[in-house]
């Protein structure tokens, strides 16, 4: 299964794009920051 990293500051946006994404299949996280997906990020690896 593809993993998708949703980006955005709204989570109105963040929320439409998580439930088209996972319609199609894919399995998605939302984050609201560019510090939360830092450290997302580090915790992935």
């Amino acid at each position: 299964m593809i993993k998708i990293l949703i980006v955005d500051d709204e989570k109105p946006i963040c929320d439409l794009i998580d439930l088209n994404l996972s319609a199609s299949g894919y399995q998605c996280r939302t984050v609201q920051d560019g510090i939360q997906r830092i450290l997302f990020c580090q915790l992935c690896v």
